[in-house]
């Protein structure tokens, strides 16, 4: 299943031939040292770095908000150095009403361009979906988000100038309240009503469990957390030990309970050596999955209502805005099958489809049209002609084809368009 939805959810486009104008001649990475880093959001998974230089509405920092096709246009270049030290320019060129991100990515002097397609509907489940820009390669490994409240993490904590920290952050629908008592022992007997006030900040908890002690990190046992999971359900918690990821195992040990319980409950959340992972835990069933925090450099959120896009900087990536330019040292390094297709207006739909594939396209068909299928190694699948059609609309049956992602080629004679779609199970 997750081979299917990672071939579903991506596709990377073939190697961009035929560019115009080389993206090197365009780029002046001069001072950049200089530069404001953007980071993510230390209040809300809704504001990711990507985001970091939004205005005031349609404007969503990466983006700018079309209200009347209810997508997103890309209007910025971004200068991104990710975790093997290497830069390359990259440019979220749109999100769909639909869900669909489109991104191109290359590197400084342009070599190397891939575009990328990655469908979010696929992940509704999901918090995120993580990308790999060193690998080509989307990332799908988290959990459900409905199988998590707290995920125990390395993140860049902003406030410290993106010093990276170990704490926990709350999942969407989670919220937090924190108790400070004068000792251990009245943290120990703490109850809701020595508290009233609970927030959704995703670092509630954060890294306040601990204080540094020298070269130590020890944690407090004076504070005690009230989590409210999405379900209503609320929690005690505390954190009890610490073993450092540098020298040890990289584990956080907590004691919980339900608070119509007496019971406390201990259990261990392990990031592993050089704390590399992302601990997903649940309150109620204990861990619930973990991601390698090496393995994606961006992320997607999930959702209809988003248009979040993270960076992973507490793994070294550091995200830049482009000073110099717009998206505009890219409006002449478009693909010529791509221009076709959007000159043509063709459209494709159901998206993705299962049986039937219907093509509204803008050719003048004198005479027969050929339309042809072809898997993304390049081996054609279908091939069929059909006759001038006075709608402009033609049914193809897909029934044969595996799910996966494909290429559709239209051929009247004279001209040629090419337009990609999902065929699903």
């Amino acid at each position: 299943m997750k081979d299917l939805k990672y071939t579903l959810g991506i596709f990377l486009a073939m190697l961009l031939a035929g560019w115009l104008v080389p993206a090197q001649a365009q780029i002046d990475t001069t001072g950049i040292t200089g530069w404001t880093p953007m980071y993510n959001s230390m209040a809300s998974w809704e504001e990711g770095a990507f985001g970091a230089n939004a205005g005031e509405h349609p404007d969503y920092g990466w983006g700018v908000y079309n209200s009347l096709t209810h997508s997103l246009a890309g209007d910025s270049i971004f200068v991104i150095r990710l975790q093997d030290q290497q830069y390359k320019i990259l440019w979220i060129k749109g999100r769909s009403a639909s869900s669909v991100y489109t991104i191109r990515y290359a590197g400084l002097d342009g070599s190397l361009e891939q575009e990328a397609v990655i469908d979010m509907s696929l992940y509704s489940d999901k918090q995120f979906a993580y990308y790999n820009l060193r690998g080509d390669s989307l990332v799908d490994e988290q959990p459900p988000a409905a199988d998590w409240d707290l995920m125990l993490t390395k993140y860049s904590h902003t406030g410290l100038g993106g010093y990276p920290v170990t704490g926990f952050l709350s999942n969407d629908g989670v919220t937090v309240s924190v108790y400070h008592a004068p000792d251990s022992a009245t943290a120990a007997d703490a109850t809701l009503a020595d508290t009233t006030e609970f927030t959704d900040s995703i670092t509630a908890i954060g890294d306040s469990w601990s204080a540094l002690e020298g070269y130590s990190i020890v944690p407090l046992d004076t504070i005690v957390y009230f989590v409210r999971t999405d379900s209503g359900v609320l929690y005690q918690m505390q954190a009890t030990f610490f073993e450092s990821g540098i020298s040890g195992l990289g584990r956080v040990g907590i004691r919980k309970k339900n608070v119509d319980s007496t019971s406390w409950v201990l259990d261990t959340l392990v990031m592993g050596a050089s704390y590399a992972d992302e601990v997903y835990y649940s309150l109620e069933q204990g861990t619930a999955g973990k991601v390698a925090r090496n393995l994606w450099d961006i992320g997607f959120k999930s959702g209809v209502f988003t248009s979040s896009i993270t960076a992973n900087t507490t793994m070294g990536v550091e995200l830049y805005t482009y000073p110099y330019a717009d998206t505009s040292i890219w409006s002449q390094v478009t693909a010529t099958e791509t221009v076709s297709a959007t000159r043509s207006g063709i459209r494709l739909y159901p998206v993705p489809a299962t049986t039937d594939l219907y093509i509204n396209h803008g050719l003048k068909t004198h005479g027969s049209l050929n339309i042809s299928v072809f898997e993304m190694t390049g081996r054609k699948v279908l091939d069929q002609w059909t006759e001038e059609q006075e709608s402009g609309v033609e049914r193809l049956d897909i029934t044969t084809l595996s799910p996966g992602v494909y290429i559709l080629k239209l051929n009247n004679g004279e001209e040629q368009l090419t337009q990609r779609f999902i065929k699903r199970r």
